[in-house]
C-alpha cells in the first residue's frame, strides 16, 4: 500500500471530489469551488502526495561553528559562542530534481497548478515555473506606484496614473525601499534592543561606508526630482557618518536635539511618527502618500513583501503584495487580466499580509477597512475589513468589517492571521461557503452577508508575522492569537448550516506548547506545536520529541517540519541560511516515529530583490559585504521556515529565502 493511500486510510478520506482524485495528488486539478492557496487548501495537508523522505544540497555533516557574533546581527543576549552546527561535508546533493534563484526573496509558499509552479517574490515580482524543469515560463512585475488606485469610496478603480510620473516616483520608492535595507543590516539595531558599544560597529564599516557612498551618489539625482530631499539625506549622511565614527551609543538621558532624536530613531526610543523620522524610506512612503497608519521601518527592512501566497482555480491566479498591489492572471498564459493597489494597505509592517481566498467568481481578501469610525486613533491606523471582487475583471463586488474589534494594520504588530474558508453541506445536497476573518467574523462567500461571530474570537490580539492561524477541516474552525513567543489556547468550533442560519456550537480549547502559529489541521487530526491531538475533540494523541519551533505539513502520512538551523541566534559565522527538515511518519497518529532529521537546504547567497539594480557589490562572492551577509536587516532565514513546504503528487516545492527548489526522487 502507498503512503497515499495509507494516509487517506488512517487520517479520513476527503469528501468526494471528481474521480475522488484527493488534494495533493499529481493528477488533483483545482476548480473555482475546489481551490488551491494558503497552506494548501487551509491546512497544510496534502493527503494524496508521496514525496521521498530525505534530500538535501551536501552530504549533511555537523561541525563546530560560531553564532551569535553581536557584530553581525542582534541575538537575544547570547553572545559568541562554538556550537556545533549543521551543515554540508560536500556538494553531493540527493533528491534535488532541480533548484532556481528567485528574483527577490519569499516568504509565501508556491502553489502547484497542472504543470506550472507560481510563487511570489520581493517587492513585486509574480512568477510561473514549469513544474518538470524550473524553466521560467511567464513573469511580471507589479511595481507600486505604476498601477490605477482604488477610489476612497472603495467600490471603483481610478484612471491609470501618468507614466512618466509614476517611473520617477517607482524610483524615488525602489532606492528608498534598497538603501533602508542596506542601512538596517548596517547598523543592524533594533527598537526592542539597546545600541550596542562603539566597538560593536566596527565590523560594520565595510556596509556602513558603502551606505554613505550610495546616499552621496545618490544625492543630487534626486535632488532634481524632489527638492526638498537635501535635509533628509543630510540628516542620513550625518547619522551613518556618527555610527562610523563610534559615535553611536544609547543616549536615552541626553538632552533632547536633532541629533539625540536620530540616534534614538534607531534605538527605537524616540516617537514613532513619520515626520520626525529621518530616514530615506520613510521620507518617500510620506512625500508618495502611502501610509494609512504610521511608519515602523525596522520590519520594512527585515520581512518580504511577498507575505501571501498565491491563490488559484486552475484558470486563474491571483496575488498580493504587502504595499498593496493585487492582480488576476491566466494560468496558462501569464496576460495580466487586471490590477490595482489598494492605497489603504501600505501599512508599516506592510509584510503582514493575510493570503486572499476564491470561491467561484469572487476573489476574498484581508482589506484595509473603509469605515473611518472603526479607526483605532490611538494606533493611528485602519480596521481591517473583508472585501470580494470580480475574479476576472477585478470589479468590487462587497466588503464588510472583519468582525469586532478589526486589527490595526498600521500597528508594528499587525494581524497577519489569513483568513479561512468554510465548505460546508446547505442542507439540500450542495455545499455552501463562508469565510471566517481574523477576528473571527463569518461571512457568506458570494454574498458578503454576516453569518455568525465565533466566540470569544473578538478580543483584541496584536498577533505578528506568522503568530495566530485561523485553519478549518472537516467543518470545525480552529484559531489562536499569539504574539511573538506566546502559547495562547487554541479554540475548535463545529460550523453547521440549518436552513439559512449558520450555527456555531461548543467546541473545545486545548493548550499545547510550542510554536502555535503554524498547524496542520485535518477532519481527524491537528498538529499544533509538538503536539498531535484529535481534532474532534482536543485530545493530545502524542507529543513530538523536543520544542516544535518550524512550519509543518502533512503530506500523506508524512510530517515535514521545517526550521531555521540555529535559528534561536539567527545567524551564523559562515552565513549558511539552512533550513533543517524532521520527517515523521503518522501512518498512527498516537505513535509518531522519526523517519529522518539529516535534510538540509539553502546556502550563502543573498536575494536578488532589487540589491541587483542598486546594490551589485553585494551579489559578489569575494565582497566583504557580502560576507557580512546582512543585506535582508536582521539575518539569515530560510524562507520555508515561515510557510512550510508544498506538496504534489511525488515531489515538494520548498522556497527558500533566494532560490526555488523541487525535491523528488530522480
Amino acid at each position: 500500500m502507498t503512503r497515499a493511500a495509507l494516509a487517506l486510510l488512517i487520517l479520513s478520506p476527503l469528501a468526494a471530489r471528481a474521480a475522488d482524485i484527493p488534494f495533493g495528488h499529481a493528477d488533483w486539478k483545482p476548480s473555482p469551488t475546489d481551490p488551491v492557496g494558503f497552506a494548501g487548501q487551509g491546512g497544510n495537508w496534502y493527503p494524496g502526495a508521496s514525496p521521498p523522505t530525505e534530500w538535501w544540497e551536501g552530504t549533511p555533516t555537523v561541525a563546530k561553528g560560531k553564532i551569535g557574533a553581536p557584530s553581525h546581527t542582534f541575538t537575544y543576549g547570547q553572545y559568541p559562542r562554538q556550537a556545533d552546527l549543521k551543515g554540508y561535508a560536500d556538494n553531493r546533493s540527493k533528491n534535488i530534481r532541480w533548484k532556481v534563484p528567485t528574483p527577490g526573496w519569499s516568504d509565501s509558499l508556491p502553489v502547484v497548478v497542472s504543470n506550472r509552479v507560481i510563487s511570489l517574490a520581493s517587492p513585486h515580482h509574480v512568477t510561473c515555473y514549469d513544474a518538470d524543469t524550473g524553466k521560467v515560463l511567464w513573469h511580471d512585475e507589479l511595481r507600486l506606484l505604476t498601477l490605477p488606485v482604488l477610489t476612497p469610496d472603495r467600490k471603483s478603480v481610478g484612471p491609470a496614473p501618468d507614466p512618466a510620473r509614476a517611473a520617477k516616483e517607482q524610483d524615488l520608492f525602489e532606492r528608498a525601499l534598497a538603501y533602508v535595507r542596506v542601512r538596517i543590516g548596517a547598523t543592524a539595531v533594533r527598537r526592542d534592543l539597546p545600541v550596542v558599544g562603539p566597538d560593536d560597529w566596527a565590523p560594520r564599516a565595510p556596509l556602513l561606508k558603502h551606505a554613505i557612498g550610495v546616499l552621496e551618489k545618490w544625492k543630487d539625482e534626486l535632488k532634481a526630482d524632489y527638492p526638498d530631499i537635501g535635509p533628509t539625506l543630510d540628516a542620513e549622511l550625518s547619522l551613518l557618518r556618527d555610527c562610523l565614527e563610534g559615535k553611536e551609543e544609547d543616549d536615552r538621558d541626553a538632552p533632547k536635539g536633532a541629533k539625540t532624536q536620530r540616534l534614538q530613531h534607531y534605538a527605537g526610543k524616540a516617537p514613532r511618527v513619520l515626520a520626525t523620522a529621518p530616514d530615506l524610506q520613510a521620507y518617500a512612503m510620506k512625500k508618495l502618500g502611502l501610509l494609512g497608519g504610521h511608519f515602523s521601518n525596522d520590519w520594512q527592512g527585515v520581512l518580504s513583501e511577498a507575505a501571501a501566497t498565491p491563490v488559484s482555480d486552475g484558470e486563474v491566479v491571483c496575488v498580493m503584495f504587502g504595499h498593496g498591489q493585487i492582480a488576476a492572471y491566466e494560468v496558462a498564459t501569464g496576460k495580466r487580466l487586471w490590477a490595482w493597489r489598494d492605497p489603504l494597505m501600505n501599512a508599516g509592517s506592510a509584510s503582514h499580509l493575510p493570503s486572499p481566498l476564491l470561491w467561484k467568481d469572487n476573489l476574498i481578501f484581508m482589506s484595509a477597512g473603509k469605515d473611518p469610525a472603526a479607526t483605532n486613533k490611538k494606533k493611528g491606523a485602519y480596521s481591517t475589513a473583508v472585501m470580494a471582487v470580480d475574479k476576472r475583471t477585478g470589479k468590487v463586488k462587497w466588503e464588510v468589517p472583519g468582525g469586532p474589534g478589526g486589527s490595526w494594520w498600521g500597528d508594528t504588530h499587525g494581524d497577519h492571521m489569513s483568513p479561512c474558508l468554510v465548505r460546508l453541506p446547505d442542507g439540500k445536497g450542495g455545499v455552501r461557503a463562508a469565510v471566517v476573518s481574523n477576528k473571527g467574523g463569518v461571512l457568506d462567500a458570494e454574498t458578503g452577508e454576516a453569518l455568525a461571530q465565533l466566540p470569544d474570537a473578538a478580543a483584541d490580539s496584536y498577533g505578528v508575522w506568522r503568530s495566530g492561524f485561523l485553519a478549518a477541516a472537516g467543518g470545525r474552525v480552529f484559531r489562536n492569537s499569539a504574539g511573538d513567543n506566546y502559547h495562547p489556547p487554541v479554540s475548535a468550533w463545529p460550523l453547521k448550516f440549518t436552513g439559512d442560519k449558520l450555527a456555531v456550537d461548543p467546541g473545545f480549547v486545548c493548550q499545547v506548547k510550542g510554536e502555535q502559529d503554524s498547524f496542520v489541521l485535518t477532519d481527524k487530526i491537528a498538529v499544533l506545536g509538538s503536539a498531535v491531538i484529535d481534532a474532534t475533540t482536543g485530545k493530545k494523541l502524542a507529543e513530538l520529541p523536543g520544542r516544535q519551533r518550524g512550519a509543518p505539513t502533512l503530506a500523506g502520512n508524512l510530517l515535514i517540519i521545517t526550521e531555521n538551523e540555529a535559528a534561536e541566534v539567527r545567524m551564523r559565522e559562515d552565513r549558511l541560511a539552512l533550513g533543517a527538515f524532521t520527517v515523521y511518519d503518522l501512518s498512527d497518529p498516537a505513535r509518531p516515529r522519526l523517519v529522518s532529521s539529516k535534510n538540509l537546504l539553502g546556502t550563502a547567497d543573498m536575494p536578488a530583490d532589487i540589491a541587483d539594480k542598486y546594490f551589485p557589490e553585494f551579489r559578489k562572492p569575494d565582497s566583504k559585504l557580502h560576507a557580512l551577509g546582512t543585506y535582508r536587516g536582521l539575518g539569515a532565514y530560510f524562507g520555508a521556515r515561515t510557510s512550510g513546504v508544498t506538496a504534489h503528487g511525488s515531489r515538494l516545492y520548498v522556497q527558500s529565502q533566494t532560490h526555488l527548489y523541487c525535491i523528488g526522487e530522480k
